[in-house]
């Protein structure tokens, strides 16, 4: 119950602080600027077993 409870205050600093879509629209940005770097496909860096 301390996990649920601690996971809760933390999504509730994250609505304080971005909104309600916030981590939504960080991963968002995250990933156009991976894509603008090219390294958004990790298939390209997992090496082939």
């Amino acid at each position: 119950h301390e996990y649920d409870s601690l996971g809760e205050e933390f999504e509730n600093n994250e609505h304080k602080l971005f909104g309600e879509e916030g981590f939504e629209m960080m991963v968002g940005k995250v990933a156009d600027i991976e894509k603008k770097l090219g390294i958004y496909e990790l298939a390209q860096f997992t090496p082939k077993v």
